[in-house]
């Protein structure tokens, strides 16, 4: 409680983050639900709703139980450099 207290909550990459990185790190290959979790050390409910709100985004692919990181790289670029102008917008925020 004091760690929330504090707001120094850690920085650790987001599950949605470490979902996205291991995608595209693995980009040639398609991953179960489960398979990620057990990759990134997540908690298989939390993958599965960063998946689906991927999937939203059109940022992978989904058949079956199987996901992988979407082949529109522009696409992906664009939701990457998203993340990077927000990120950059809440450390300014914090200062």
């Amino acid at each position: 409680m004091d760690e929330f207290e504090s707001g120094d909550v850690g920085g650790d990459d987001s599950v949605p983050m470490r979902v996205a990185a291991f995608l595209a790190e693995n980009r040639d290959h398609a991953f179960t639900r489960s398979e990620i979790a057990e990759a990134i050390d997540a908690d298989p409910n939390v993958v599965g709703s960063a998946l689906s709100r991927f999937k939203k985004a059109e940022l992978v692919r989904h058949r079956g139980r199987y996901w992988a990181i979407t082949d529109d790289t522009e696409r992906l670029q664009s939701a990457y450099d998203l993340h990077q102008v927000t990120e950059s917008l809440n450390e300014r925020e914090e200062e």
